[in-house]
């Protein structure tokens, strides 16, 4: 815990591993969650890693998610993921597409305007 408390916003618990057991910034939104070999987020305000669970909210899993097996798997799991929020927004982007192809018609959004997409995330 010394060690951990001595470590600012941003920075690492280790000079040599500086993407492992980093503090996240306060009031900002969350670095990137990752499995990083056992090596996880710092909390913001108190000096302690940041729980498995605290990682999954960060990935928008929800709470009633389960994990299967060791504290270190369902870390991996959870690193490893593509956020549910995120893979949610991209079937509905993707549901336009993908109909088109099932009723065999001509795709409607020119590619080389990839705004039209009209791509809205909440």
């Amino acid at each position: 815990m010394e060690r951990i408390a001595k470590v600012p916003p941003g920075g690492s618990l280790y000079t040599k591993y500086v993407d492992a057991f980093k503090r996240q910034y306060p009031g900002k939104p969350s670095m990137t969650v990752k499995e990083n070999h056992g090596g996880t987020h710092i909390h913001p305000y108190l000096n302690r890693v940041i729980s498995a669970r605290e990682m999954a909210r960060l990935q928008t899993f929800p709470d009633s998610f389960i994990f299967e097996g060791s504290m270190k798997k369902a870390m991996w799991q959870i690193g490893n993921a593509v956020p549910p929020s995120l893979a949610e927004c991209i079937g509905y982007a993707l549901i336009p597409y993908l109909s088109d192809i099932a009723l065999n018609t001509k795709n409607k959004v020119n590619p080389s305007h990839p705004e039209q997409a009209g791509l809205v995330f909440d």
